[in-house]
């Protein structure tokens, strides 16, 4: 036992389960970030990219239901962006590792294969990065760097729960549902 703070039985979790929040609020949640994408006054197709985690997963089906048939999910492997967040692999690298697969016809997975698809597409689609939270920023500036290396443009980065609202992603807009300033430097 640490001689500050409270006992270990009375600490909190450090990282809340939103699995049960989500199940039983999915609707609601669905529908405050569905006026987060009607106040971005996009009427079109809606790419979210996800870390492919089963909470984010919840939050994304979530709002797939609300929004219909304009929303694709693209889930990126939490290794994936963990390796780019600290950077073992460059970003690029990914890119041109999916790209020289698809070139010479090799199988891709559904993730590399929608972002070389969304590089097709030159700014088509309103691209959105969300995850549940965002403690640090390394997941966000991940997966917009990743989304970068693709020649994909970010619209915004839209955490369920923000622990770092200084912004995590320099030149995209962040817009979380709740912010909460973490007591940790990050």
């Amino acid at each position: 036992m640490s001689p500050y703070g409270a006992p270990e039985k009375e600490l909190y979790d450090y990282i809340p389960d939103f699995g049960p929040l989500f199940e039983r609020y999915g609707d609601w949640i669905a529908h405050k970030y569905g006026q987060l994408l009607d106040h971005l006054d996009y009427g079109g197709d809606v790419v979210v990219v996800h870390p492919d985690e089963g909470r984010a997963g919840q939050l994304v089906r979530s709002l797939q239901l609300r929004v219909e048939q304009r929303l694709v999910a693209v889930a990126i492997p939490r290794r994936v962006l963990t390796d780019v967040g600290e950077q073992t692999v460059a970003p690029y690298d990914v890119f041109q590792q999916a790209s020289s697969a698809a070139e010479i016809g090799h199988d891709l997975a559904d993730w590399q294969r929608q972002l070389l698809q969304l590089r097709s597409q030159h700014g088509l689609a309103l691209v959105l990065g969300m995850d549940e939270f965002n403690a640090s920023g390394r997941s966000a500036r991940a997966m917009v760097d990743l989304l970068h290396a693709f020649g994909v443009q970010v619209g915004a980065y839209l955490p369920f729960l923000d622990r770092h609202p200084t912004g995590p992603v320099p030149d995209v807009a962040t817009q979380a549902l709740y912010e909460i300033e973490s007591p940790r430097a990050a």
